[in-house]
């Protein structure tokens, strides 16, 4: 009898462990970033190629707190200002956790213009159940 109850709980467990809240959503043009505590979108445009926040609110507010002209990330390359802003191809999204609790993914974009030609670069996001970071 103890047997089957142990059996029964451990299937309930790894049941239970396929229904886990996924913090994170691609559907090939928004990337939704959400813990429960903070919402993020994020926006890659087909037509312009750009890769931007959209919008980033507490989870009881719609009230975005990002700037319109979000360039996501901002680097330098050969002495050139590169951003979400230029052109980009999102070539992977890959869903991923750590050991600390965290689910995210990692975005995978290539270069599609002649300052970032050649250029892949992988954006991890991670977030945190009911933690205000993403």
């Amino acid at each position: 009898m103890t047997r089957i109850i142990c059996s029964a709980f451990i299937l309930m467990l790894v049941t239970l462990s396929g229904f886990a809240l996924d913090y994170t959503s691609w559907d090939g043009e928004k990337l939704t970033l959400d813990n429960g505590s903070l919402q993020r979108i994020i926006l890659w445009g087909q037509e312009t190629g750009s890769f931007t926040t959209g919008s980033l609110h507490p989870a009881n507010s719609n009230k975005s707190l990002i700037r319109e002209d979000s360039k996501e990330f901002h680097f330098l390359l050969n002495d050139r200002i590169v951003t979400g802003l230029n052109k980009w191809k999102v070539i992977s999204y890959k869903p991923i956790v750590n050991n600390n609790g965290g689910q995210g993914c990692i975005i995978k974009l290539a270069g599609h213009e002649e300052i970032n030609k050649n250029l892949e670069i992988s954006i991890t996001y991670m977030l945190y159940p009911e933690l205000p970071l993403i």
